[in-house]
């Protein structure tokens, strides 16, 4: 029994990171994008908590005019696919 419980604790474990890196770098991503291109690059996503430096400052000196949260950014991303994938399979 405590073999199977550390086999599906490893199995949470490597998921859950899995599940993250392509939330940050995929989601991100067209997030990012997606907001740059409505915005016309007057909006910002900050960079994900991983890819902060220590030094904010010169990330807030950016050329945007506003940021708002990498979060945001992800959660638009996840949304355009999410819908991307349930148009697709409505019209086919």
């Amino acid at each position: 029994m405590p073999a199977d419980e550390i086999v599906e604790g490893i199995f949470r474990f490597f998921g859950r990171i899995l599940f993250e890196l392509i939330l940050e770098s995929f989601c991100y991503g067209t997030g990012r994008a997606l907001i740059w291109t409505f915005t016309f690059g007057r909006v910002t996503p900050r960079p994900p908590k991983s890819r902060r430096k220590r030094d904010s400052r010169k990330w807030n000196a950016s050329r945007a005019n506003r940021e708002v949260d990498a979060d945001l950014a992800t959660l638009i991303g996840l949304l355009f696919w999410v819908g991307l994938v349930v148009l697709y399979f409505t019209l086919s």
